[in-house]
């Protein structure tokens, strides 16, 4: 019988990316965050919303979501501007900024055009606006930025239904009743044609003979699998405690924070939980490295190959033999 056993190192991989990645995104953030002001104050507010974006998006700040909000109003995205008030509000450490966002919340909140999607019952029906998965929402009042609303229905086996609807109008509420779908026509009959050969052996592996043993050629993978994640683990918890001494310098005794202390103190705990599972991750796999080499032999006349394992999530090696 042929077992495969799978090495992945991407979680580690991507952690120790991670890290260089934030450090090298703060200036760009930075130098997006100063346009964005810069062209607010020339009242060119399409192009501000862009810049603050693409900071928040390189570097998340409570500064920088304020300002978005602010934009968004402007260019009359009231739900968005509402929402971002509100996260704002709820997450800012700074008193003076957190009562600013939740007064610009309550006074966004009468003007909210909302959306309520009514539909028929109908056996695993999924509903979309705008392309986002609202099928939870149904029978809801949902607040959208104004203007066109495409809602879409779907169900196996059944026929797609879509309308289209403008949402307008400050404080209104506009309803969209999606019909019970009719049964989908069935598929017109097809001949089948000849099976396609199945995919022959990648270009350039073959098997290899080993002394080792399929079951201890894993071993060594697995072990070095557990290196990397408690490697990983290591550097990201001594992150996390230097992150955290540079929080208490900005925050007092009640944990009220200026400048970036608030910030701060949430990237050390982001970097605490990536080291705790890294860490979790490398002794489980230390585990199955022990197991497997203790349990293998020597394997004289087995044969293994090891070729490439690549997911969309996962990028690692797959270890082929006889068991």
């Amino acid at each position: 019988m042929h077992r495969i056993v799978v090495v992945t190192l991407a979680a580690a991989a991507l952690a120790f990316a991670a890290a260089p990645a934030s450090a090298q995104s703060k200036p760009a953030a930075e130098a997006l965050f100063q346009k964005g002001l810069a062209l607010v104050r020339d009242g060119r507010w399409a192009e501000a919303c862009s810049a603050f974006e693409q900071s928040q998006a390189l570097e998340p700040q409570i500064g920088t979501l304020l300002n978005l909000a602010n934009c968004h109003e402007q260019l009359g995205k009231t739900a968005t501007a509402w929402a971002e008030f509100r996260e704002v509000s709820d997450r800012d450490a700074n008193p003076r900024r957190k009562t600013i966002a939740r007064q610009r919340a309550d006074a966004l909140e009468p003007r909210l055009v909302k959306l309520q999607i009514n539909a028929a019952p109908t056996p695993r029906l999924t509903v979309t606006r705008n392309g986002e998965d609202v099928s939870r929402l149904v029978g809801t009042p949902i607040p959208v930025d104004p203007g066109e609303q495409t809602v879409e229905a779907s169900a196996p086996e059944r026929e797609r239904w879509s309308q289209t609807v403008m949402a307008q109008g400050d404080g209104t509420t506009v309803t969209i009743d999606v019909p019970e779908l009719p049964p989908a026509p069935p598929a017109p009959p097809h001949e089948a044609g000849p099976t396609p050969p199945g995919p022959g052996p990648a270009p350039g592996v073959r098997a290899a003979p080993t002394g080792l043993g399929t079951r201890r050629v894993a071993a060594l993978g697995t072990g070095a699998a557990a290196l990397v994640a408690i490697g990983a683990g290591s550097y990201f918890g001594l992150h996390a405690s230097s992150l955290h001494g540079q929080a208490d310098d900005l925050c007092d005794e009640r944990w009220v924070c200026t400048g970036n202390g608030a910030q701060l103190e949430d990237d050390a705990r982001t970097s605490a939980r990536v080291s705790t599972a890294l860490l979790a991750t490398g002794v489980v796999a230390a585990g199955a490295a022990a197991y497997l080499w203790f349990t293998g032999d020597s394997g004289a006349g087995e044969h293994v190959a090891i070729v490439p394992a690549v997911s969309p999530r996962d990028v690692g090696v797959a270890v082929l033999g006889r068991f």
